[in-house]
């Protein structure tokens, strides 16, 4: 199995476990509240080693107050984990695994790492959960 079917297979096991839904773009974890996150996924090579990037939107980057965008910055330096980052409008928490060592322990740490900090963000910037 390549490793791009076996992260699948092991996100779709441990989503089960877990009561996580799975979706067409990835994977719904339910946050607290009554709140939900999705964690998407990209696939991409770098220096000959593929690697998958897990994502959560927080927000539209165009309703955020500019003057905002470099606390999230600084914020990056004390995230134990991750990044924000934007992609396209949205800002983003983001994390690159190496999909050659991945478990499903992993995998499940950091969707739900990635799932309840950007609902913590989104929450604080945003407010009512909208999905």
């Amino acid at each position: 199995m390549n490793q791009r079917a076996d992260f699948e297979t092991q996100c779709e096991r441990v989503s089960r476990e877990r009561g996580w839904g799975i979706e067409p773009k990835g994977i719904r974890i339910p946050c607290e509240d009554e709140r939900s996150q999705l964690v998407e996924f990209a696939f991409l090579e770098e220096s000959g080693r593929a690697r998958v990037r897990l994502y959560s939107r927080i927000g539209s980057r165009s309703l955020i107050d500019p003057a905002v965008l470099p606390t999230a910055l600084d914020l990056n330096f004390k995230l134990p984990h991750g990044a924000f980052a934007v992609n396209g409008d949205q800002l983003v928490l983001t994390e690159t695994l190496p999909l050659d060592t991945l478990q499903a322990e992993d995998i499940a740490a950091a969707l739900l790492y990635l799932a309840t900090t950007a609902d913590h963000y989104e929450q604080t910037i945003f407010g009512p959960d909208e999905h």
